[in-house]
């Protein structure tokens, strides 16, 4: 079988390939804008510290054991390092213990026993330190004196070990200034002693000897440093020594022969220090500098290059400071360290744009690279010249990293240690900390902006090279592998050959030991015979030397052996070198060499490239304070971000708003990445990883709220800009008013961050902005709706374009952000989701009501309304408009001052573009409600006040009131007018109520024609949108020549239309969707369709439904007036409301004199469209036109053109007032008409009557009585029947008795019955609100009532957290549930209950836990468990008998409203649109029976059964006639619930179909509601078990007595009115606890028919309603059924009266008695008895 070849690929290859993958930006990958993640990673470690030493045999002995040597220095100072970040990180302890603040003090000792405790770890670190720092001194001075001992003088030294000497120089200037700077370190330490001291723990000569010791250490200021000196003086000749040392750091810093900021600094340190170490009596620095052998005036330039270096964080130090404290300081020779010139570390912005270009050079160079790289089709391996120009990339991009970081902390370092004052910085506050002047204030605007640009540039970098690490680091093996085989291969053996010749064996030995230690020959075999090794000439055709090409690099230990070895054969100059073997060789292979190894000493950085990478960008120390922290002495803990550089940078760019900058906003961010990465890794600090934590979190809040108000603003400004009329700019450019556009930003960039990484945290900065956004847009529309409901109706016009404005931001910000819809954000600030009405909609109707109908008048000229000169009604005060940031209205300041004056006109007015913008703000549904609303300001006004006002006026006209006949003259009858009016015309509220009444009927009237106007043009435009879509085409023009055929026009035409229709199919949406969409979609854009199309010919007309009713409104008789006389029409009489309005027409129709205000100026032409509208209505039009009073002067005059005066004005201008007034009135009788479809309204038409006999009931008051109860009683909107039932003014108490179990163990242990002790009431106050209520034209009426409860403790034995034993209601549901259901897993359940603890029976509860709810464990692990088996199960995460129905609904109601007839009144029709439940077995059962137990019908008697149907629990009950009780002064009759109600099916058949499940009949008493409350065993009874079986029930417990009279239900009602006056509904919870398997603590109970808790839910009439009703109900009956029995005593009397009479003619009478002529008396027709005449 044979195996398919595979193709082989390099790990370094596939490695490249990925990367090149990930390098390429595929469409709609976000742009990086951020540092590096310093994710954690596995990393090569390089540098060994030459633990292989021992395997380099070859090597020189000698420099073998100088690696060991370096290697045990090297530890040394790794545990050096880590003392200085203890020293850095030393948190004072000390003062956060108790203080003693006397000898006196009681606890003294505790206190210092504690202090002990607590403080004894830390000192033991301190002992320790002391300890290193003796012992590395003196282990230092001992080499010291090892590498000056005379035999020692002159070997070679590497340069390697010098700079190893030089850090550990370094390292004790860093632990010396620690020491000196950290004095909480000192505190801590005194407070210990103190503390030991007292307690006597240092009681050993030792230990004392020890304590005193640390204490002079850590007290004595610079210890460390004099101990050194004190070490190196006892060496003759360490100056020599330390000469070298000062120029290798001299030589390395000139040449730049370092790579990481690092190590700049501590060449500038070993510098400073060295020479303060070297200079002492016997030889100054200046003796060495005359000498030569060091270089005073090159130093002087560094040290003021480098004034301030740091140490840690926000430590640094002065090296020049050394100097000055040196024994032989001469201020003369440091004329650069003196000069008061500034140092260049305080000037960062003349070395941007050099570094601005580096950059742009190099990340182009890179992205070249990169480039060739992806697209190269070459992908074999690279040559060596590619490989080095890689290499030398890399170096380069690492060297300009390094140099960038090195600024930016040198500026940052020179900053801290020179703070700004108020003098230099004015916005600097004289009481800001100093960290604060350090900070905050110490950076002009041009340095934040610089230091964030070359932050950017420094990790933008840093990110760019290390996507290409796998590239780089590929190159950098080959390079340096073949740059080192290449050499010591072939460039070695031309010295090799010259050493052999001259037989100089130390050079020969030398190169050998290169060679063994670093060459891979080929094939793994030395050439043999190799000439040069002999010192012989290579033959004429060549040696063939063939060096390898790998990707595999020399170990750190190789390269210090090579580079070692060659340095001891070459003279480097004043770098340490004893002796020179540079004549022995040529000049040029002493040059090489040493580039060789100036090259080789980046090796090792570039080999370790991604630690590099990261320490030649680490910009960690800008975030660490530990320094001023110290010195705040314990005020602060930390400081604020106001004070911390990556935010001070970060806010800047923000202030700024610098669009060049905003692209780097994320980069001073990513300095916490750095700070936490250094917190964790380098000082291994948690409080300070978690410090950083902490700030990262409020910063990164800040940051994402400032940038998101700041998107937004800009986005606001330039939508409104884009909205912004042109014209209107350039004129306002003209006036020198400059309305600016925003300025180009680059936030779609930020825009795009989806994860940006803090803290490893991968964060949708996208997302978060969105949600900003979102918050942003919502609080701008509710500032535009708040400002529209601060301000009148006029501010309409605003608030659309304001919505608009933020719809347009939102459409400019849709396309970057994940926003949400902005529709539904309109909805949510207009309070549109949680309420039917908008806040725009209501505030219109309040505008409307209390404003707009009010105090503006109309005007036909113009179709507006104007604001009345004097208000007649009272003018409502309105909240003040919220006072916002401009980006929450139009952007800027200068935007909203551009369109507070475009819409200033607007505010001036009512009129079309008012209309038309609350047509589309509100909506059809908004509009209904407002003309809804209209219509009941209306009805109120025609119903209340006005009518009265017309009665009153109607009394004030004249009986009759004919037209004068022309004979008389205009003049005249005017006068006529005039006297005859007198009365209307003077009547005091004519001008003011009365007219104001009218003028709010007109303006509600034109409110809804204009309404109705504005959305017609709304329609129309809809319409003429939606044509095409429904196949409504223009007809298409088909020219008509003389001659032509018609026929063929026709098909023409036809034929054409055809066409089009063909053309325009596609976009005909209903058969496309019809086709493509599904079933359900058709249906819907059918529906649409038909709507649409509705819309465009149904004709229906609002204005004309406003008018039909207001039309009803006029059915009062004060409308209409009495009927004709003579059966057609009155003329003469005044008794019509045409009459009155012609009345008040002549009044306004006068003119007005100066200085007076005419009618139209006071109310407006809304008075006349309200007479002519109710002239309409009331079909009074013709009569009004020709019966009114001006139109008859009017005619008059027209015919007689006659001029007088008449009340002091001229006639001709009451003739003028009275023509346009009748031309006004037409155009109005005009509109009516046209709307009312009534072109010619009749006078009022006969009525077809139908008679009726009268009733002859048999007590005429009675029925009175009854019919008066009978109206009142039936729940109709507004009355008080209604009113009551909406909201009953009675108290209602909840009161809840619970049953403490007194024996929980015997009834567990045993199966001992349980006793119980009645612990309550525990009463809560009940609140009861309808809601959701509708009316029904069938008499119904349906409603849901939430029911609230509120804890009264006043009422209470004591508080609702009491507790009491009880059942474990959850064990008990849960077992009867898996019971029931889930009987496989009962072992399972048991296992739970076992090891969860949970399988108490029974349980201390408290009384609000077992009423609302408490969480259990038990309910939580059965319910995780049954998750996994079943996909759904019945429990939920909390229980408790009442649980979820405080402020709930017990179900939809509806019930008859007794509008029909009051004998079904209260009586439920439906529950929860059912009329009957689903709960019980038979149909009888599930009846709904009754009312719900809180109205009845009127009429009781004692016979009748009350039903009440209980949602408790869950069916219907009736209670009967019990007896007859007083309360409070009013008879009532008592109903009960009876016995029979609640026993079992074999002693009540009826009761079958409660025995659930079915066929399991309960004993008598008790009811199974377990199916109508989600399955939890609940058993509901009377208290106390009353009526209950006693066997079976009753007797099973212990402690409960029932009682009748305390545990019965009972309703007392008045049985007139059917009102129930005290109710006291009584229940009792119990549940069932049975044996079940698997459950160990119902092992011993049979079963038990547990009582939890019993309840009262009472209502008694309070002593206001019952003296109320009695008042208002009983005392009328009783004063009718008086008057009912005054009238029989009256009748009786009568009676007597006449018999009397009979008996008197019956006796003989006198004779002057006879004389009076009874047949003589005249009787008026009209007082003619009522007898009939037999």
């Amino acid at each position: 079988m044979s195996v398919p070849a595979v193709e082989r690929v390099e790990l370094s290859e596939a490695l490249g390939k990925v990367d090149s993958l990930a390098g390429l930006l595929h469409h709609g990958d976000p742009p990086s804008i951020e540092g590096m993640s310093p994710s954690v990673q596995h990393q090569v470690n390089f540098d060994t510290n030459f633990v292989d030493r021992n395997a380099y045999v070859t090597g020189v002995a000698r420099y073998i054991e100088e690696a060991t040597v370096h290697a045990d220095m090297n530890k040394l100072i790794e545990e050096a390092q880590e003392y200085a970040v203890m020293l850095y990180t030393w948190r004072c302890c000390s003062r956060a213990l108790p203080q003693i603040k006397s000898n006196n003090q009681p606890n003294r000792e505790e206190i210092y026993t504690k202090n002990v405790e607590v403080l004894e770890p830390i000192v033991s670190k301190l002992m320790a330190f002391m300890k290193f720092t003796t012992s590395s001194i003196h282990k230092f001075g001992e080499e010291i004196k090892r590498l000056c001992h005379p035999a020692k003088k002159n070997d070679f030294i590497s340069e390697a070990y010098l700079l190893t000497i030089g850090k550990f120089i370094n390292t004790f200037a860093e632990l010396n200034e620690l020491t000196n700077m950290k004095a909480s370190v000192q505190n801590d330490y005194a407070a210990y002693r103190r503390a030991s001291q007292f307690l006597r723990l240092m009681l050993d000569p030792q230990a004392i000897a020890e304590s005193q010791n640390l204490s002079l250490f850590l007290a004595t200021q610079n210890k460390i440093r004099d101990l050194l000196k004190q070490a190196l003086e006892t060496t003759p000749g360490y100056e020599e020594l330390l000469a070298d040392v000062v120029n290798i750091s001299l030589h390395m810093y000139e040449n730049k022969l370092f790579l990481e900021p690092g190590e700049k600094n501590m060449l500038i340190k070993v510098m400073a220090f060295g020479l303060f170490l070297m200079d002492n009596k016997e030889n100054s620095i200046y003796k060495m500098d005359s000498k030569k052998r060091i270089n005073l005036s090159r130093i002087d330039k560094i040290l003021k290059q480098m004034d301030v270096v740091p140490l840690y964080g926000d430590m640094q130090m002065k090296p020049y400071f050394y100097i000055t404290k040196s024994l032989n300081f001469d201020s003369s020779r440091w004329s650069h360290c003196e000069s008061s010139s500034p140092s260049p570390q305080s000037q960062i912005l003349t070395s941007v744009e050099t570094f601005r270009e580096s950059h742009i050079e190099y990340v182009s160079e890179l992205a070249r690279r990169n480039n060739e790289r992806m697209t190269s089709s070459d992908k074999g391996a690279r040559s060596d010249g590619e490989n080095k120009e890689m290499y030398e990339l890399a170096l380069r991009g690492l060297n300009l990293l390094s140099s960038w970081t090195q600024r930016v902390m040198e500026l940052y370092c020179w900053k801290l240690l020179h703070p700004t004052d108020t003098h230099q910085n004015h916005e600097c506050p004289q009481e800001a900390e100093e960290y604060e002047r350090s900070t905050r204030y110490n950076y002009s605007s041009d340095e934040k902006l610089a230091i964030v640009e070359v932050i950017a540039m420094i990790k933008g970098l840093q990110l760019l090279m290390a996507r290409m690490e796998s590239v780089f680091l590929d190159a950098i093996r080959r390079h340096i592998y073949a740059s080192l085989q290449d050499f010591a291969q072939i460039f070695l053996r031309e010295p090799l050959r010259r050493a052999s010749k001259k037989k100089i064996d130390l050079i020969k030995m030398v190169i050998l030991s290169v060679r063994d230690s670093c060459v891979d020959w080929m094939d793994g075999m030395e050439p043999e015979a190799d000439p040069a090794i002999k010192g012989k000439k290579d033959p004429e055709s060549g040696f063939p030397i063939r060096v390898p090409r790998k990707g595999v690099s020399p170990s750190a230990t190789q390269l210090y052996m090579v580079r070692t070895m060659l340095e001891s054969i070459t003279d480097r100059g004043s770098v340490g070198v004893k002796r020179s073997l540079k004549k022995e060789l040529e000049p040029p292979q002493v040059a090489a060499i040493n580039e060789f190894l100036k090259q080789s000493f980046y090796w090792n950085y570039l080999l370790n490239f991604n630690r590099s990478l990261l320490a030649c960008g680490d910009l960690s120390q800008l975030w660490f304070r530990e320094y001023f922290l110290e010195m705040t002495m314990g005020r602060r803990i930390q400081f604020p971000i106001d004070m911390s550089m990556p935010w001070i940078l970060t806010d800047h760019v923000l202030e700024t708003k610098d669009p060049s900058m905003m692209e780097y906003i994320l980069y001073p961010l990513d300095l916490y990445n750095d700070s936490a990465q250094y917190a964790i890794t380098k000082f291994h600090k948690q409080f300070l990883y978690d410090e950083v934590e902490a700030e990262v979190n409020l910063c990164f809040d800040q940051f994402v709220y400032k940038l998101s108000e700041q998107i937004f603003a800009h986005y606001k400004h330039l939508a409104a800009s884009i909205m912004l009329d042109k014209s209107f700019r350039a004129e306002c450019q003209k006036q020198g008013h400059r309305i600016p556009y925003p300025a180009a930003n680059r936030y779609q960039t930020i825009l795009r961050q989806q994860n940006v990484r803090v803290l490893g945290r991968s964060i949708d900065l996208k997302h978060l902005i969105g949600q900003r956004i979102n918050a942003a847009m919502l609080k701008a529309l509710d500032v535009a709706i708040s400002r529209f409901e601060a301000d009148d109706l006029t501010g309409v016009v605003e608030l659309e374009k304001l919505i608009e404005c933020n719809k347009l931001t939102h459409k400019l910000l849709k396309d970057l952000l994940p926003l949400d819809d902005f529709e539904s954000m309109l909805n949510e600030a207009n309070n549109e989701v949680s309420s039917p009405f908008g806040r725009i909609t209501l505030h219109v109707f309040w505008e409307i009501n209390y404003d707009f109908l009010q105090h503006y008048c109309y005007n036909a000229a113009t179709n507006r309304f104007v604001k009345a000169v004097i208000l007649i009604a009272p003018q409502s005060e309105r909240e003040k408009a919220p006072s916002m940031a401009h980006a929450y209205t139009w952007g800027t300041k200068a935007l909203s001052t551009a369109f507070g004056s475009i819409f200033k006109p607007y505010h001036g007015f009512i009129g079309a573009p008012h209309f038309q913008s609350m047509c589309r703000l509100i909506g059809y549904q908004g509009v209904a409600l407002v003309v809804e609303e209209i219509l009941k300001v209306v009805e109120n006004i025609l119903k209340g006040s006005l009518r009265d006002y017309v009665q009153t006026l109607m009394t004030l006209m004249p009986e009759k009131c004919k037209l004068p006949r022309y004979d008389y003259g205009s003049p005249g009858i005017t006068e006529f007018y005039r006297e005859t009016l007198i009365e209307i015309i003077q009547y005091p509220d004519l001008r003011t109520d009365v007219f104001q009444s009218f003028r709010e009927i007109g303006n509600s009237i034109l409110f809804t024609l204009l309404m109705e106007q504005a959305l017609t043009q709304e329609e129309t435009c809809d319409l003429k949108q939606a044509w095409p879509f429904q196949n409504v085409l223009p007809k298409p023009y088909i020219p008509n020549n003389e001659g032509d055929d018609r026929k063929q026009k026709e098909l023409e035409l036809r034929e054409a239309e055809r066409k089009l229709e063909m053309k325009y199919a596609s976009q005909q949406i209903v058969p496309v969707i019809t086709e493509y969409g599904n079933a359900q979609q058709a249906e819907w854009v059918r529906s649409c369709d038909i709507l649409t199309r509705e819309r465009l010919c149904c004709g229906l007309s609002m204005f004309h439904v406003v008018l039909s009713r207001i039309q009803t409104f006029l059915q009062d008789d004060t409308w209409r007036g009495q009927p004709p006389k003579n059966g057609i029409i009155n003329i003469d009489e005044c008794t019509e409301f045409h009459r009155l309005w012609s009345a008040l027409q002549f009044v306004f129709c006068m003119p007005i004199r100066e200085n007076e205000y005419s009618i139209e100026e006071l109310f407006g032409e809304g008075l006349n469209w309200a007479g002519c509208a109710l002239i309409v209505l009331l079909s009074q039009q013709r009569r009004f036109e020709a019966l009114d009073f001006c139109y008859h002067v009017l005619k008059v005059n027209r015919v007689d053109m006659k001029e007088g005066t008449v009340m002091g004005h001229q006639l001709s201008k009451v003739v003028a007032r009275i023509r346009w007034f009748q031309i006004l009135n037409t155009q109005i009788f005009d509109i009516f008409n046209k709307y009312m479809r009534s072109a010619s309204p009749t006078d009022n038409d006969a009525k077809k009557t139908k008679e009726f006999s009268p009733p002859s009931p048999p007590t005429l008051l009675n029925n009175y009585i009854d019919s008066q109860i009978k109206e009142t009683i039936p729940l109709k909107e507004g009355s008080d029947t209604y009113n009551t039932w909406l909201d009953p003014p009675v108290p209602i108490y909840f009161q809840i008795y619970v049953l403490d179990l007194q024996n929980p163990i015997e009834v567990v242990k045993y199966g001992a019955k349980p006793s119980f002790t009645e612990k309550g009431p525990y009463t809560y106050r009940e609140h009861r609100q309808k809601w959701q209520i509708s009316h029904f034209d069938n008499g119904t009426l349906s409603y849901r009532e939430n029911r609230s409860f509120v804890f009264d403790l006043e009422k209470s034995t004591g508080p609702q957290e009491e507790n009491f034993t009880t059942a474990n209601l959850i064990m008990v549901t849960v077992a009867e549930i898996i019971r029931r259901e889930y009987s496989w897993i009962q072992e399972l359940v048991e296992l739970v209950l076992d090891w969860g603890g949970d399988s108490n029976l029974f349980t201390t509860l408290s009384v609000k836990d077992i009423m609302w709810g408490y969480e259990d464990p038990l309910l939580k692990k059965v319910k995780s468990i049954l998750k996994k088996y079943v996909n759904s199960t019945t429990f939920d995460d909390k229980f408790g008998l009442f649980y979820k129905q405080n402020g709930s609904d017990d179900g939809l109601y509806t019930i008859y409203s007794g509008t029909k007839t009051w004998k079904n009144f209260g009586m439920i029709e439906l529950w929860n649109k059912d009329s009957s439940l689903k709960y019980w077995n038979t149909p009888q059962c599930n009846m709904i029976n009754g009312t719900d137990g809180t109205i009845f019908p009127p009429f009781e008697d004692k016979g009748r059964t009350l039903y009440i149907f209980s949602s408790d629990i869950c069916r219907s009950i009736y209670t009967v006639y019990q007896k007859s009780v007083t309360l409070k002064g009013i008879d009532l009759m008592r109903y009960a619930v009876p016995p029979r109600v609640f026993l079992n099916h074999k002693e009540n058949p009826d009761n079958e179909g409660f025995c659930s499940p079915k066929g399991v009949c309960l004993p008598s008493g008790l009811l199974n509601v377990s199916s109508c409350r989600q399955g939890a065993p609940i058993i509901m009874s009377q208290p106390h078990f009353l009526a209950a079986d006693k066997d079976l029930v009753q007797d099973q417990v212990i402690g409960l007595t029932p009682d009748p009279e305390q545990h019965g239900t009972i309703l007392d009602v008045e049985p007139l009115t059917g009102v129930v006056m005290n109710a006291q509904k009584r229940l009792q919870l119990n549940v069932y606890i049975r044996n079940v398997s698997h459950i160990r603590e119902t092992a011993n109970i049979d079963h038990i028919y547990y009582p939890v808790l019993w309840l009262n839910e009472s209502a008694l009439i309070d002593d206001k309603s019952a003296n109320k009703f009695k008042k208002e109900v009983l005392m009328p009956i009783k004063l009718t059924k008086a008057v009912e029995y005054g009238l029989i005593v009256l009748g009786a009397f009568m009676l007597i009266c006449t018999g009397a009479l009979c008996i008197k003619q019956r006796v003989p009478s006198k004779p002057e008695d006879d004389l009076v002529d009874v047949t003589a008396t005249k009787v008026k027709p009209d007082k003619m008895p009522i007898i009939n005449d037999t």
